[in-house]
């Protein structure tokens, strides 16, 4: 396209000699933005751990996140729990999830990774890195209470690293 400042543009044909000319597209409005509406219904402030999580939830957007994804075959992974499991039943000591064996692999790779423990703070106006010696690793739990309503909890395993696979099992 060979622009002449004007907001049209002339194209070249294959034989060197300019088309008719294309006016450019009117630029769009942009959006305006309106008031959101009140709110209908009683409105409640949320308190205690809904509280927490609303914190939470907000700060995390101003925190830096990547994401990554694999695919592994669960073959293995399969047949682990089946073993683990036969143990433990033999032992009367409950059952293990995939969710069990995923989670400690995750603790397992951050022997091998220690930085993915990292976390991230602003201090006194400086982005920083936080070295983190401990993990305390959290599992979203969806709950449904007494009176019919939901809630998530994050509840968590405290120095979950320095835990043999047992110990897991039962802080789990």
């Amino acid at each position: 396209l060979l622009g002449d400042g004007a907001g049209v543009s002339t194209q070249q044909s294959g034989n060197g000699a300019a088309a008719a000319p294309a006016i450019a597209p009117e630029p769009k409005p942009a959006p305006v933005k309106t008031p959101a509406p009140a709110p209908e219904g009683d409105v409640l402030p949320l308190r205690g751990p809904a509280a927490r999580i609303v914190e939470n939830m907000e700060t995390s957007l101003s925190v830096p996140t990547a994401t990554s994804e694999r695919r592994i075959p669960v073959k293995l992974l399969d047949e682990n729990r089946r073993l683990i499991n036969k143990h433990l039943s033999e032992n009367d000591r409950g059952k293990a999830s995939y969710t069990h064996l995923i989670a400690w692999a995750v603790l397992r790779a951050l022997d091998k990774y220690p930085q993915l423990n990292d976390g991230f703070a602003d201090v006194d106006g400086q982005p920083s890195r936080l070295k983190r010696a401990d993990v305390n690793l959290g599992v979203a739990v969806d709950l449904t209470k007494k009176d019919g309503t939901r809630t998530l909890l994050v509840p968590n395993v405290k120095n979950a690293n320095r835990l043999t696979f047992s110990e897991f099992l039962a802080a789990y």
